[in-house]
């Protein structure tokens, strides 16, 4: 779920897809700046993870037919650094496949 607006919220559940387990992340948006800039503070629902008070941003540029995206995220551990990586390219490999099937 979604709420596109300053005090909005961005609900997700990030899925390991080795087990199934689901890991719920809830956050809100602080800033909004549509179409080019989102930041959010994210909390991991207890029990379902040791990471809080994450921040997350998110950077769009117009690159006329092309849209390049920034992601900065953070603070992390470097164990947490790197687990979370694998989980963004995961899911960015999984959307380049739904795109490509005509699914998305």
């Amino acid at each position: 779920m979604i709420e596109l607006a300053e005090g909005g919220r961005w609900d997700l559940d990030m899925v390991d897809n080795a087990s199934g387990d689901r890991y719920p992340v809830r956050s809100t948006l602080v800033a909004v700046i549509p179409p080019e800039y989102l930041e959010g503070v994210e909390a991991a629902v207890p029990g379902s993870g040791p990471q809080n008070e994450l921040r997350l941003r998110i950077w769009l540029h117009d690159h006329g037919s092309k849209t390049r995206l920034t992601i900065h995220q953070g603070p992390f551990t470097a164990e947490f650094r790197a687990m979370t990586q694998a989980g963004w390219e995961a899911s960015f490999v999984t959307i380049d496949e739904l795109l490509a099937s005509g699914v998305a």
